[in-house]
């Protein structure tokens, strides 16, 4: 009855630890799921934020020495350059929008000239006339071109116009 009672005693003791043992690895276990998952939280809430166009979140702390701290590194970094990339393209835009309105500022004068030149022609044929001369202005004939039909820079632009146009357009 002794061995009876002391191996009734120790399989108590036994079923005791075992129960401690699995108590302690199942918190052990829970926490160390946190603590993933709380890394993977952060992340997700971060790329959230930066998906909805906020830059300015501030970057992640890296917490950890492992997969999940160069994670965290690289997706700060990541941030850091699409920052970048938008400031870039931003100075690129401004840029080109500076060099649109100098060249419509450099077409209108062109345009201005063309006009300028074809009343010259015309006034000096005019007065050529009136002295009694013989006068002929012979004038090219606007291009269909890559606009097919509307008048370009070499037709004065559009401003520099001979009415009735039709006598001289030939399509």
């Amino acid at each position: 009855d002794y061995v009876f009672a002391t191996l009734t005693k120790l399989k108590l003791v036994y079923t005791i630890i075992f129960i401690f043992g699995l108590l302690i690895t199942g918190i052990g276990g829970m926490a160390f799921a946190k603590r993933i998952s709380s890394t993977v939280i952060r992340l997700k809430d971060h790329a959230l934020a930066l998906a909805d166009g906020n830059l300015a979140v501030a970057d992640l702390e890296v917490q950890d020495n492992n997969e999940f701290g160069e994670l965290t590194t690289s997706f700060n970094t990541m941030k850091e350059h699409l920052h970048k990339l938008i400031k870039d393209m931003s100075s690129v835009s401004q840029q080109v929008a500076a060099s649109s309105q100098e060249l419509t500022a450099g077409a209108n004068q062109s345009a201005e000239a063309a006009t300028n030149v074809a009343e010259t022609i015309t006034n000096i044929a005019d007065g050529m006339q009136r002295l009694g001369k013989s006068v002929m202005v012979a004038l090219r004939e606007p291009s269909l071109g890559p606009v097919f039909g509307v008048k370009g820079g070499a037709a004065g632009g559009g401003y520099a116009q001979v009415v009735p146009m039709e006598d001289i357009n030939l399509h």
